[in-house]
Formats: C-alpha cells, structure tokens, sequence
C-alpha cells in the first residue's frame, strides 16, 4: 500500500474518477478534466491511495493539495476521499498522513482545510480550528500573492480557537492594536459600573442625563428549508468549519 502522485499514474485516472463520483456525483468528462489539472509542476496536486498485487493496482483512497492565496507557505487540502469498502480500517488516517509528510516535502509549513461533519476526526489529527483561507484551486496561478496582497491586505498567521480573542482587564492580556484590528471589544471591570443603580445615581445627578435605550431584539430565524432532512443539507455552508495544523 503506497500513496503516489496520479499525474504518474495515468492509467488509474478512470479509476480515481469513479471512487470519487461515488462520493460526490458529477459528470464523469467534469470529473476527469478536474483531474487533468494535477501535473508535474503545477497545483493543485492529486495523491491516490493504492494497493498492489502481482498482476493490478486498486484506487482506495484520494486528496488533493491546492495552494492558499496570499500565504506562500501554506496548502489546502481541498478534498480526501476512501472507497466505502474500505472506510473503518484507518485509511482516512494513512492518507491525511501522507498527505501531510507530501506538503512538508515541498516545503508547506502549515495545511488547512473546511470540513462540515469531520471536524473531531480531524481534531484528533491535531488540526485546530481557525479563521477561513482563501484558495483558487486550479486557478490559483492567475492571482500572484502580490496582487493578492494588494486586493486584501498582508493574510496574519492564524490563532487557534477561530482566531478569536478576548481582552481580560484584569490580567492585560492581549493589546489595543490587536483588538482593534479583530474587532473585538474590551470590557472593564468591574460590571457594576453598567448596573441599573448606578444608571439611576448619575440620573439624580444629572438631570439630562439619559441612558442609552437597550437594542432591539434579533430577528426571528428564518423558515427551515425543505431540503433540511436531506443530503444536500449537509452542505450548509453556515455549518462549515475551517481548520488548519502546522507541520513539523
């Protein structure tokens, strides 16, 4: 069992095209001009998981590594797929493995990826969750990281737990600049100081005084869709979830 390069493997491209049909219908001339796109020098890159015997190789596993806009030493793992015969044997782990060890030997430092119903599996991966990437996929050439650099702005290194940070006044953790730029929100202590009593005290102080009215409640959720009891509900985008890990 070994996991290759398919623009070296030619001849298992059928092969690869059905496993991944099997997993997200399309149609197949699509599919296999989706698959020409992974050359010698050129990303994004396909990786098969195979197995071997005297007289035929078996496609049991795929991925695919694109690059990320705007950070030169990063990947995206933009799918990763094991024959449903197989799955529950540790594939998914041997893949993403590989895949992992491929990237690091050309020279990627961290790997990303967005998952809607994997997220402890990758977890347990050592991937943690972060803010999204953005990635062009086939079309990433036609976009330099300067270009992208001057349409966005220079990409931060990412945090764990969504990039989020929280301001504590008490122990001054985190700085101004920081804050600003998340737009997070600082909040000092001690609560008391927001308190209806002490609202009422300034008022009897300052007769203009007012308090600011309280906003307004949210709106309602919307109607669930008809489709939520289905496949396709799966694929929510609200639901996904962006998660990145750095090689060593």
């Amino acid at each position: 069992m070994e996991t290759v390069e398919l623009h070296k493997q030619k001849d298992l491209k059928q092969a690869v095209a059905i496993l991944l049909n099997e997993e997200w219908p399309r149609s197949m001339t699509a599919r296999l001009h989706s698959l020409d796109k992974s050359t010698e020098h050129k990303w994004p890159v396909s990786l098969i998981l195979i197995t071997q015997s005297e007289d035929s190789r078996t496609v049991i596993g795929h991925s695919r590594l694109s690059l990320v806009q705007g950070r030169k030493q990063a990947c995206f793992v933009e799918s990763v797929v094991v024959n449903k015969a197989r799955r529950g044997q540790g594939l998914g782990r041997r893949i993403m493995t590989d895949t992992e060890d491929y990237a690091k030997n050309h020279g990627f430092t961290r790997i990303y990826l967005s998952t809607h119903d994997k997220q402890d599996f990758y977890k347990h991966l050592g991937y943690e969750f972060c803010k999204p990437v953005c990635t062009l996929g086939a079309s990433a050439h036609l976009m330099s990281d300067e270009m992208f650099e001057k349409m966005f702005g220079k990409q931060d290194e990412d945090e764990p737990n969504n990039g989020l940070h929280v301001h504590d006044s008490k122990t001054g953790s985190n700085d101004q600049a920081t804050n600003e730029k998340l737009g997070t929100v600082t909040i000092n202590s001690p609560a008391a100081d927001l308190s209806p009593e002490h609202l009422t005290q300034e008022h009897a102080q300052n007769p203009n005084f007012t308090s600011t009215p309280p906003p307004p409640p949210p709106p309602p959720p919307p109607p669930q869709s008809k489709m939520a009891n289905t496949k396709d509900a799966r694929m929510d985008p609200n639901k996904i979830s962006w998660m990145m890990k750095t090689l060593r």
